[in-house]
């Protein structure tokens, strides 16, 4: 099981994401803003962090150093609705791990959560292991 963060100040717009993630057996939290998600009671361990455009496109992009700062070890996903390499590349040169179109397919996210739920799993087994010895 994964903590995942929702960061999107219009959750309503898209939320069978979240509903899928929760399907999927993962914890799913939900923050409007980006300052909210890093002061609220939502300041977990988070695994996957996706992050609204709209959020970043209003709050600004230095918030992606912040939320990153916060979780070093989370793949950060940036959620937009426009296809714009240029954005993209913006976005990226960030620090985020992913951009991810709002309608894309979502099996692109199913891979995606996937495989970062193993890589999870591995680290996870490989740090018990690690202690023991």
């Amino acid at each position: 099981m994964l903590n995942i963060l929702i960061i999107d100040s219009l959750p309503v717009q898209n939320p069978s994401i979240g509903r899928m993630l929760r399907a999927w057996g993962h914890l799913v939290a939900r923050a409007s803003t980006c300052s909210e998600a890093l002061v609220s009671e939502t300041a977990r361990c988070w695994h996957l962090v996706f992050i609204s455009l709209k959020n970043l496109s209003s709050e600004g992009l230095e918030w992606i150093s912040h939320i990153r700062q916060s979780w070093p070890d989370a793949l950060l996903i940036v959620l937009g609705d426009m296809d714009r390499p240029t954005l993209e590349r913006q976005v990226r040169s960030h620090g985020v791990d992913f951009y991810l179109l709002k309608t894309s397919d979502l099996s692109r996210l199913k891979i995606l959560v996937r495989h970062f739920e193993k890589q999870f799993a591995n680290d996870t087994r490989s740090s018990r292991t690690s202690r023991v010895r």
